[in-house]
C-alpha cells in the first residue's frame, strides 16, 4: 500500500488524500515531490528549499510528522 499526502500552505499536519494496494508493485518504489493544479490555466509555482526521505519510515503515522 502507498499513500498520497497534502499539506496546504501554512498548515501544521499532513492530510492523507488518497491509498493505493498494488501488489504489482515491487517492494521498492522512486519517490518525488510533486506539485500540481486541478485547472485549465493552471498558475502554479512550486519551490522545494529542502527534501529528505527517511528509512526510517515503519508506519504510515511517520509518514506525517514533520
Amino acid at each position: 500500500t502507498y499513500r498520497v499526502y497534502r499539506r496546504a500552505i501554512g498548515a501544521k499536519s499532513w492530510e492523507e488524500i488518497k491509498s493505493y494496494t498494488r501488489g504489482d508493485l515491487p517492494q521498492t518504489l522512486q519517490v518525488a515531490l510533486v506539485a500540481y493544479a486541478l485547472a485549465d490555466t493552471p498558475d502554479v509555482l512550486a519551490r522545494f528549499d529542502y527534501y529528505r526521505v527517511s528509512t526510517q519510515v515503519t508506519s504510515a503515522a511517520d509518514c506525517k510528522a514533520n
